[in-house]
């Protein structure tokens, strides 16, 4: 569903919206200055987490009131998640979970050897996700790998692209089937407070009711996008120059992801509502919910690769995402202005970007541009300047019939 864009909000801790932050973080060798980047900003701006979740250089980089590490052990070949809840954290923990083979030796705990954890998954989520069953959790989740990129032509090319795939942890499955397991047990919680109360102690219905959560989880995903000079070599190029290039775009991301007020309240469940809605009887085919703010860039480009991951392919894209505000032109607030312009033609702009790459690939696709009938007239509280200022369908047409 599109959700409209609201001004920026202040940079400040939303204690009474959440019951926990928690910072996941991915391995990636000298890409982890990316990770200390957000750190930094989530730091500065009092964002600061109670608990770090991390792997090989993200468990390097952790450190908090509450400490997870990812390893495997080398013998049964499974994962093991070292929390300082459960035992105290040393040195040699924080070794074994960056211990990649075949660059450094297996570290060994209480008899057991181990490496690297991000062997079998590179994304520390799920120990956050399985261990706060009853507490409201926020979620900054720092991906250095992409899971998305191109078919690349050289060896050089093909190695980079490998240990994107590899490395990804395929972030977008985990992240789906946590939420359908999430909502399955909002569902089961729910459902239990319609249960007359005598049946409620019922030992057979006591049992599902153990299952339901009613608490809400938020993740708020920042993904490392390489620049184009940057080649394979990214995860152990620890010049200072890269290292410096890394650090300043993981605070750019953060500060950009911070200010935005889309993640700040705790999810309801309105995108259930609409998957409800749109496969309810008598309907055909299929479709998902994407909430997106369609002025945020990063939302937009995750909605769109969310469709293209469902489905394969885009084939429409309608655009029909706007707000009303009444002014007189000579009274019209300039921060309203901007987010006037900034639903009605940045997010225009933005999904159209983020949609031509695969309706290109594909060879078809259609655009779609709704818009208001105060265009042709104008309303007598404004100007039919304010509605005429989205009108991308011209260009955009000129553009799509040069690559015919």
């Amino acid at each position: 569903m599109a959700k409209a864009s609201v001004p920026e909000a202040p940079l400040s801790k939303p204690k009474s919206a959440f019951e926990q932050i928690a910072l996941v973080l991915q391995g990636g060798g000298a890409l982890g200055a990316y990770q200390a980047g957000v750190y930094e900003m989530l730091h500065e701006t009092s964002f600061e987490p109670d608990w770090l979740s991390g792997i090989s250089i993200g468990a390097i980089y952790a450190g908090s009131t509450r400490l997870s590490l990812g390893a495997v052990n080398i013998k049964t070949g499974n994962f093991v998640s070292f929390d300082n809840r459960e035992r105290r954290i040393t040195p040699d923990h924080v070794m074994a979970s960056g211990a990649l083979p075949p660059g450094f030796p297996p570290v060994v705990i209480d008899g057991q050897p181990y490496w690297d954890g991000g062997l079998v998954s590179n994304t520390p989520l799920t120990p956050v996700l399985v261990s706060s069953p009853d507490r409201s959790t926020l979620v900054f989740q720092v991906d250095l790998f992409n899971a998305r990129g191109e078919l690349l032509g050289d060896l050089f090319e093909v190695e980079e692209r490998r240990k994107q795939i590899i490395y990804s942890s395929r972030t977008r499955l985990n992240t789906d089937h946590f939420r359908d397991k999430h909502t399955l047990r909002r569902a089961i919680a729910e459902l239990f407070e319609h249960i007359p109360p005598d049946a409620r102690q019922d030992e057979r219905v006591q049992a599902p009711r153990a299952l339901g959560q009613d608490h809400a989880v938020s993740i708020v995903h920042l993904i490392y996008r390489r620049p184009s000079y940057e080649g394979g070599s990214s995860d152990y190029e620890f010049s200072r120059l890269s290292m410096q290039d890394h650090w300043a775009a993981g605070r750019q991301d953060a500060s950009r992801t911070l200010r935005a007020r889309t993640w700040r309240a705790t999810p309801d469940l309105e995108e259930d509502a609409a998957l409800e809605a749109a496969n309810a009887p008598g309907k055909h085919g299929q479709a998902i919910g994407v909430e997106m703010d369609v002025a945020n860039e990063d939302q937009v480009r995750s909605g769109v690769e969310a469709v293209i991951d469902h489905f394969g392919h885009l084939d429409i894209l309608v655009w029909n995402a706007g707000i009303q505000i009444v002014h007189p032109l000579e009274k019209f607030p300039f921060e309203e202005w901007k987010q006037l312009l900034a639903i009605h033609l940045d997010g225009a702009f933005l999904t159209s970007r983020a949609a031509l790459p695969y309706m290109y690939a594909q060879g078809s696709g259609s655009i779609v541009f709704m818009g208001s009938v105060h265009s042709k007239g104008a309303s007598p509280a404004v100007g039919r300047l304010c509605h005429r200022q989205a009108r991308p369908s011209r260009p955009c047409a000129r553009d799509l019939e040069g690559r015919r």
